[in-house]
């Protein structure tokens, strides 16, 4: 076949050799430069810094997971526990794990209750760990396992319980959701009942599986000590409720009771009203989660007529059958002081003074102890000083020294006004 020869010399259809040949030459070089690159990457990432990578590409797949101790239980003295432990599970996440986000805090919402955008927004987050629920129950938790949702895991935990609900809530006290306690015995003896926990370093899958044949490591965590307390359950209960009919009888405020062992000193029942159920502390009211016979000091007023009673007794003074002449009223420092109730002149003996609680009565034998006496005689009964049981906020009232009492002092301090007093300093002075 011919072709046709144009001016120049050209034939039609042809392409010029040196054009195509350049732009050969040009793609070649881009391609060899381009896996010369890649060759020198893949040098760099599996020579230099393999090392490096492997450490980061484990470490992802690391979780370190505590594992909570059981807190040791609260028996009272007959072994009734008071404050248990229960088994709980947490719910964890791995926020890059998770595929749909706002499904999955939505199906959270669904088992464990609560605000899906709260759940939401623990999932949104760069962390590689976080948790979304802690102390959940067991049946819930299974309940949420069985929905297989991809970057949530679980690990077993410990729920604090109390069976009882309010009794002895205030010398119980509670515990946080980290489980230290905050507040009672809880937290008096936080060191003894709480325990070590332990933790699981291993490779983990997205929902905190093992992965087989992967790094792991386990330390067991050390469970916490029981402990025993002196109060009786059945006396504590029978002391809440005769109180609460007390206080709502006289329409009071509050109320506090202290049921003690005269020879031991033993608590069997401390409690104050209104009280709150520690399972739910976060909807208590107020001060009700004070123990107030422990931490509240008050003017004690005519219960510590017993007390100087007793003082002029024990200092031989007078008996129990000693006669006292006692008019109406008596005036010490220039302040008269009345009767309660009104009544004429009466010769009362010191048993009649305490039973019909004379005020004008016991500011006679005030007056005999005179002013280092009558502070000498409280101090022995341990006015002055903290009762030492071992009890957070534990109080010791006031009873000022007499370089600080006025004219009149001697004539109020003795039936109670003037000083302060918790109501566990006045059980054990009188037991």
């Amino acid at each position: 076949m011919s072709r046709e020869r144009r001016a120049g010399g050209r034939v039609k259809g042809a392409r010029p050799r040196s054009r195509e040949g350049g732009r050969f030459a040009l793609l070649l070089a881009f391609f060899l430069l381009l896996f010369g690159l890649i060759a020198v990457r893949l040098v760099w990432i599996q020579a230099v810094k393999a090392s490096e990578y492997s450490e980061k590409a484990t470490a992802q797949r690391l979780k370190d997971i505590e594992l909570s101790p059981r807190r040791g239980t609260i028996y009272d003295r007959e072994g009734e526990p008071l404050a248990v432990s229960v088994e709980a599970k947490t719910v964890f996440a791995t926020p890059s794990q998770v595929k749909d986000k706002p499904g999955t805090a939505r199906a959270i919402a669904g088992v464990l209750g609560g605000d899906a955008k709260e759940y939401l927004a623990k999932l949104d987050t760069d962390s590689g760990f976080v948790y979304v629920a802690r102390k959940v129950d067991l049946q819930r938790a299974k309940e949420l396992e069985d929905l297989d949702l991809a970057g949530i895991g679980f690990s077993d935990d410990f729920r604090r319980m109390y069976p009882s609900g309010e009794l002895a809530c205030q010398t119980l006290g509670f515990v946080g959701i980290d489980d230290r306690g905050l507040a009672g015995i809880e937290r008096q003896y936080d060191d003894i009942l709480a325990g070590t926990p332990g933790v699981i370093l291993g490779e983990r899958d997205p929902q905190g599986r093992p992965i087989p044949g992967g790094i792991q490591k386990e330390i067991d965590p050390k469970h916490g000590h029981d402990i025993v307390l002196t109060i009786d359950k059945d006396i504590q209960y029978q002391a809440q409720v005769e109180l609460t009919a007390a206080v709502k009888e006289h329409s009071a405020k509050s109320g506090s009771v202290v049921i003690m062992n005269p020879r031991t000193g033993e608590l069997y029942a401390v409690a104050s009203y209104p009280g709150f159920d520690p399972n739910k502390y976060g909807e208590a009211k107020g001060d009700a989660v004070r123990n107030k016979p422990i931490t509240d000091s008050y003017e004690p007023g005519s219960t510590m007529k017993c007390l100087t009673a007793s003082a002029v007794i024990d200092r031989g003074l007078y008996t129990p059958k000693s006669m006292f002449d006692l008019p109406p009223t008596i005036r010490v420092g220039g302040r008269t002081i009345h009767e309660s109730h009104g009544r004429g002149a009466v010769r009362w003996s010191l048993t009649d003074i305490v039973t019909n609680s004379s005020n004008v009565g016991t500011v006679k034998l005030g007056l005999k102890l005179g002013e280092q006496g009558l502070y000498d005689s409280f101090a022995k009964f341990g006015l002055t000083e903290k009762p030492g049981i071992d009890f957070p906020g534990e109080a010791k009232g006031w009873l000022p020294p007499t370089s600080q009492w006025s004219a009149s002092s001697i004539g109020n301090i003795p039936f109670g006004q003037g000083v302060s007093v918790t109501p566990l300093q006045l059980a054990r002075a009188i037991g």
